[in-house]
């Protein structure tokens, strides 16, 4: 019996992301170790397998960053196609100075341009050290910020209107853990 050996075309994504592979192409890439298909229009072709990573999320201000001391930062991440999973927990021991909107930084995929004003959302698995904008603001969610590495927290309450949530509202005790789905800009692969 004779044996013959098949071996599909391999690069990097750096390199995948600069063709057109025809359709039913598929290509190997090395750096994500990913199998991706081409479908003869899609630059890049289009990755058919999950991969991801880790990832380090923080905390910023729109206007200015404060100074933060962190005990933890971890994320881990996963995509498939244009869909993103992006899990993070952030805690910190001190944080001083700083306005403007709370956001996490740091996603590990720049977010889709989207017209609704958020390209994903997160959910809130613990949330510590956070002061409400008010009384009556009684839940906070996050939104990813369009065509950004940027997650905005904003508190809603009964019959009030959405507000974004100021730096000031995270205590030096702030810990948080959540989970942000969102598509991504340009599906890589």
């Amino acid at each position: 019996m004779t044996t013959t050996q098949l071996q599909l075309r391999r690069d990097t994504t750096a390199n995948i992301d600069g063709i057109t592979p025809a359709q039913g192409e598929p290509i190997y890439d090395v750096t994500r170790k990913a199998l991706v298909l081409g479908d003869g229009a899609t630059i890049g072709g289009n990755c058919v397998t999950p991969f991801g990573g880790t990832w380090t999320p923080g905390l910023q201000g729109t206007v200015a960053n404060p100074t933060v001391t962190y005990s933890s930062q971890v994320g881990v991440w996963f995509q498939i196609g244009a869909l993103v999973v992006a899990q993070g927990t952030i805690v910190i021991s001190s944080l001083s100075g700083g306005s403007g909107s709370l956001q996490i930084d740091g996603l590990p995929v720049t977010a889709i341009a989207a017209s609704v004003g958020s390209a994903g959302a997160g959910v809130i698995a613990t949330l510590a050290g956070f002061t409400f904008h008010s009384s009556s603001y009684t839940q906070v969610g996050l939104f990813i910020m369009p065509n950004s590495t940027l997650i905005e927290f904003e508190e809603t309450g009964s019959g009030q209107p959405s507000f974004q949530s100021a730096v000031g509202q995270a205590g030096s005790s702030f810990s948080i853990s959540f989970t942000a789905i969102y598509l991504a800009a340009q599906p890589t692969g």
